[in-house]
């Protein structure tokens, strides 16, 4: 279904899609790792990941908000991990369908296809003369992404009580190790983070919340105090780095000061992440045993 992607945000049209996160296949394997959304993060929809069920329920109100602001008018996945938190017993706050419906408001269609007194054409072919205008018009409205959100998330916000922000600092002000990550492994790592604190260790979480369109100027001004800095991601690039590693990498290529990075791969195919795990990555960080590879998270040899 790639290629329908594509049609969907070169139509600029407004869906709002729930995406469980899950392997692709071959061999078949229905649980949970971002390959799926990784690879067709340059399909021009916006992409927002949860950490728990509160989030995805949240974020999926977020992301018609978003889509259908008519300075953006483009597609978003909503995404949730697969099993771990799309099937996932937890409870949820659910808010008044009144005040959603107000914030969501009435769409307002700018051309109604039944309208026969104005007709209009939908998906026409552009050859050599007009389809790398209408490119660039995706890239303008994917760019007014970050001045849009704060509005949407603080209407949102006064019904939940939770702003939205493209990135969770988690203990970075003052962090000599971070971790990178996103979606249900950042829940998981704040349990680490919070126990590690008590023990004296300056360590914390980047929790990346929206992927598409990257927070660069977050990233970047966020990681700034670190020594050293983990990247999980939960795909493969296959030929090149991991996708979110090569993101931060590029977010921190005209910094002041870079931490050391290093690059994980976890989680393939549903694979356990513990605590254990990453407190595992916070101690080789901490010690200063960061190398140039790409490293794996309980991978058997």
């Amino acid at each position: 279904m790639f290629e329908i992607l594509g049609v969907a945000s070169g139509l600029r049209a407004p869906i709002a899609m729930p995406v469980a996160n899950r392997a692709l296949s071959a061999p078949l394997n229905i649980h949970c790792d971002h390959s799926d959304t990784m690879g067709v993060r340059d399909a021009g929809w916006i992409q927002i990941y949860a950490e728990n069920a509160q989030e995805a329920y949240e974020n999926t109100l977020l992301a018609v908000k978003l889509a259908e602001d008519k300075e953006v008018l483009l597609p978003v996945m909503s995404c949730m991990d697969g099993f771990i938190t799309s099937h996932g017993v937890e409870n949820v706050v659910i808010h008044e369908d009144d005040a959603v419906r107000e914030f969501i408001g009435e769409y307002s269609f700018q051309y109604n296809l039944l309208n026969y007194k104005n007709p209009v054409t939908v998906g026409a072919i552009e050859l050599t003369d007009y389809l790398f205008e209408t490119r660039r018009q995706q890239a303008e409205a994917m760019e007014r992404v970050p001045r849009v959100l704060p509005r949407i998330s603080k209407d949102l916000a006064e019904i939940t009580g939770n702003e939205f922000d493209v990135v969770e600092e988690y203990y970075t002000d003052d962090a000599d190790a971070i971790v990178l990550t996103m979606s249900s492994a950042a829940g998981t790592t704040k349990a680490v983070v919070d126990r590690m604190r008590r023990e004296g260790k300056r360590v914390g979480l980047l929790k990346l919340r929206m992927f598409r369109p990257f927070p660069f100027e977050r990233i970047a001004e966020a990681l700034q105090g670190a020594k050293a800095v983990a990247v999980l991601d939960r795909a493969f690039s296959f030929g090149t780095s991991a996708p979110i590693f090569t993101d931060v990498k590029n977010a921190l290529y005209n910094a002041d000061s870079k931490p050391k990075l290093q690059s994980y791969v976890f989680g393939i195919g549903g694979r356990d992440i513990s605590d254990e795990h990453i407190e595992g990555v916070f101690k080789r960080l901490l010690s200063g045993d960061v190398s140039d590879r790409e490293e794996y998270i309980n991978l058997r040899e």
